[in-house]
């Protein structure tokens, strides 16, 4: 018996789309390498950098059509300063930067009510509420901005999403603050073994995304072809 021909075209990975993630990327390790190459002439200008740690946070976050790695500025940043202040601070920006994704749901302008994964964080929501987003801001997942329009959808209170949110965002951004200053110890050791460390974390992370756009691109064709 033969497979029904939906007559749609299968949608390619390499699309505009994709460009774009690719050179916030790019973008985002040419601006952590900066970051500790002039690590201590920014520390001259400290109380700039933590400003600087709340605005990228902002932006990193707000963007949901291309996703940004933003944990690379933390952990570059946590090397530079204070690590402590550095995850407390760049958690609150991130949380604020996450009130895109929740006036999307809010205002009805989001086209991911029949998502599987949409109506599974709803139900959350709709169960557990400050506990479901506490949790997802706590773990790193690429699920955030839906629990975001989730809660907007719900007319979750704003006040209990930016508290549960920073809660759960300020350990695992300490977390990638203190991972920066581990890695610039490790680049102190040796000039040969920080270029191997820095290799090996890139091709890791470079395949790491790399992966996790094909099986969403993937499921996105497969959802489209349904």
């Amino acid at each position: 018996m033969g497979t029904e021909n939906t007559g749609k075209p299968p949608g390619r990975f390499w699309t505009a789309e994709r460009y774009y993630q690719i050179g916030a990327i790019i973008l985002t390790v040419a601006l952590c390498t900066g970051i500790l190459v002039y690590r201590d002439h920014i520390r001259e200008f400290e109380q700039y950098g933590y400003l600087g740690v709340f605005l990228v946070s902002i932006l990193v976050s707000s963007s949901i059509v291309i996703p940004i790695p933003g944990w690379f500025v933390i952990a570059a940043m946590g090397a530079v300063l204070n690590p402590i202040l550095v995850g407390v601070i760049s958690a609150c920006g991130g949380t604020i930067g996450e009130m895109t994704g929740y006036l999307l749901g809010y205002g009805g302008r989001i086209a991911i009510h029949e998502s599987p994964m949409y109506v599974r964080i709803e139900g959350w929501m709709k169960r557990w509420g400050s506990l479901t987003i506490f949790v997802l801001a706590m773990i790193p997942n690429p699920f955030f901005d839906i629990a975001g329009a989730a809660a907007g959808v719900l007319r979750f209170p704003v006040w209990k999403f930016l508290l549960a949110g920073a809660a759960g965002r300020i350990p695992k951004h300490i977390a990638f603050a203190y991972g920066g200053t581990l890695l610039v110890f490790y680049m102190q050791l040796s000039h040969a073994l920080m270029w191997i460390i820095a290799i090996i974390i890139v091709l890791l992370i470079a395949v790491a995304l790399f992966l996790w756009f094909r099986r969403k691109s993937k499921k996105s064709d497969s959802q489209k072809g349904s």
